[in-house]
């Protein structure tokens, strides 16, 4: 009976590790068929698309910052436009 616990314990893990494959395929399913419902009965309304806006920005909240990132030029052209350099053509 001491031991009853552990076991307990470890067998609901085990399960839940062997378990989790299916709930999240299911889940990701069920998912998109909500959105899809969503949008069916919103037709081709803009309001269908302002529901989903709060769903983006939920799951791009941590790449956020490096979107921006990629976003931004990335040339300094502060220091290019004193350059006067223009190159030649080759004819």
């Amino acid at each position: 009976m001491k031991r009853f616990r552990t076991y307990v314990i470890w067998s609901l893990a085990v399960g839940a590790i062997l378990l989790s494959p299916l709930f999240l395929i299911f889940g990701i399913v069920a998912a998109v068929g909500i959105g899809l419902d969503i949008f069916d009965i919103a037709g081709p309304v803009p309001f269908a698309l302002a529901l989903s806006v709060p769903v983006a920005f939920v799951l791009l909240r941590r790449r956020r910052r490096r979107i921006a990132l990629f976003l931004r030029s990335r040339l300094h052209l502060g220091q290019a436009t004193q350059l006067n350099y223009a190159p030649k053509s080759i004819s």
